[in-house]
């Protein structure tokens, strides 16, 4: 037993001694920094063969999606790179400097591949951190995690609205290199999500990652996002509301005429529709192709529908309150044809023109009704397919 705890004494010691002997010190820190800042030029690509292009390993990770902008047709994210590369210039051995294995500098002290978004929707400028680091490893490599704001254009087609779907895509380009200079490798195929927040209105339902080149031979990496809209707060704020509506206009037909109502009730219907257009429209861009938005139509439609009504009504008041008693022959025969309970046939009872007002008021409300019944069914059936 004495033996034991004796070799666990030593062992203990020897561990403790070795630390004590390769730990790192604020001189070799410092001693290191001065040699690799000291002759280091951060303009020279750091490649012992220029011949060979620098290797870019390269990831991006999102970590919100702000806002997508139809009618800019623009995204706005968060997110931040992960960029690994070989430094020739940066090479240590780490038993000379106390056992360093990596250092921190500042970004302006080394060589930094010039990177920006060529697809940007703002001003276009580098993606640089002002006052960011990079860390370096004795190996050489270079880990620059540079992050920001991203805005770029995307093509917003929106004729789906409010189960539309977007595909965008994040164009990053070596500006100033060629693909002989600069080659960017993806790390993952695909965006990395692990510290993302999921957004209320989109939902992000893949990513893709991409190396390619662009015509001049610029190397760029691009970073495909799939977003889904929720179409939830639409359905129950905009198509529902815009459907129970129209149905309500063809109720109009069943007020009395002595209530004065029916002209003002119709168009305070169609006034309500024009709103909801207007509100539809300043949610998406003002385009027309590849054609005008589905709910658009649904909404242009159903006004449609309440200007007919409109009309309907009018005509009706204007047959229910007609002074003159005479009533052409084939409007007789109408009546008597359509065979509605407002029509008596008895020879002996007066046809009047209330009951022709009548008569018309209930061939309008089953046309408008069974028409405005099948039009919403089937716009709302196309909307929810797509």
């Amino acid at each position: 037993m004495a033996d034991y705890f004796t070799f666990m004494l030593l062992l203990i010691s020897t561990s403790y001694l070795t630390k004590c002997c390769f730990a790192a010190k604020f001189s070799d820190m410092r001693e290191l920094y001065n040699n690799l800042t000291g002759d280091h030029n951060r303009y020279l690509r750091p490649t012992d063969d220029q011949s060979l292009a620098t290797t870019i390993a390269t990831s991006f990770h999102i970590v919100t999606l702000q806002e997508i902008n139809e009618v800019k047709g623009t995204v706005s994210i968060t997110g931040y790179f992960d960029l690994k590369w070989k430094d020739v210039s940066l090479l240590w051995n780490p038993y000379t400097y106390g056992n360093i294995t990596s250092i921190v500098l500042p970004l302006d002290l080394v060589w930094t591949p010039p990177i920006l978004a060529a697809n940007s929707g703002e001003k276009i400028k580098y993606i640089r951190m002002k006052g960011s680091s990079v860390r370096i490893e004795h190996t050489g490599t270079v880990i620059w995690t540079p992050g920001s704001r991203f805005v770029f254009t995307c093509s917003i087609n929106s004729v789906n609205f409010p189960f539309d779907q977007h595909e965008c895509m994040l164009e990053i380009v070596a500006w100033g290199y060629s693909n002989s200079e600069i080659v960017f490798n993806s790390t993952f195929d695909k965006v990395m999500t692990l510290f993302y927040s999921s957004n209320s209105e989109w939902e992000l339902t893949k990513t893709k990652a991409l190396n390619r080149y662009l015509q001049d031979g610029v190397p760029e990496i691009v970073f495909i996002l799939h977003f889904k809209r929720r179409p939830v707060f639409y359905v129950f704020n905009l198509i529902l509301p815009a459907s129970l509506m129209a149905l309500l206009n063809t109720l109009v037909f069943i007020l009395p005429q002595e209530s004065g109502e029916r002209i003002s009730f119709s168009i305070t219907l169609l006034l309500s529709g024009i709103v909801f257009l207007t509100i539809t429209q300043n949610l998406l861009p003002a385009i027309a192709l590849p054609s005008l938005a589905n709910v658009c139509v649904f909404l242009i439609g159903n006004m449609i529908i309440s200007g007919f009504v409109i009309f309907s009504v009018i005509i009706s008041s204007w047959l229910y309150y007609k002074r003159d008693q005479y009533i052409p022959v084939w409007v007789e025969k109408f009546g008597l044809f359509m065979r509605f309970p407002c029509y008596n046939h008895q020879t002996s009872v007066p046809v009047t023109w209330k009951r022709i007002a009548a008569l018309w008021d209930i061939i309008s409300f089953c046309i408008y009704f069974i028409f405005c019944i099948v039009w919403n069914i089937q716009c709302i059936t196309s909307l929810y397919q797509t």
